[in-house]
């Protein structure tokens, strides 16, 4: 049994949207976290909360599994070259495991 249990933030979307869904991502997800990422993921995570920002999850996920980012300022850096305002169809390039 793990000892930390992660939530996945789910959205209700229509039958017939295109577009990456999270039950999609939950293999490949586990695949690709490791201890460490999940660390960095929660970290910065949490200082974004604390900074009162509210930025797509999945960004982070993915700043950290394919761009190697470990701190929140390397994520502010690298966020504000992204576009954040349109759909992804991202998922984790590589198996960090």
């Amino acid at each position: 049994m793990p000892s930390e249990i992660w939530n996945i933030d789910m959205w209700l979307f229509s039958e017939t949207r295109n577009g990456p869904l999270s039950r999609d991502l939950v293999s490949i997800m586990n695949d690709s976290l490791t201890i460490e990422s999940g660390k960095y993921i929660l970290n910065i995570k949490e200082e974004l909360l604390k900074k009162s920002l509210v930025l797509p999850s999945i960004y982070v996920y993915r700043a950290v599994l394919d761009h190697d980012i470990q701190c929140t300022d390397d994520f502010l850096d690298w966020i504000e070259q992204q576009d954040v305002d349109n759909q992804t169809n991202w998922r984790p390039s590589k198996n960090n495991k």
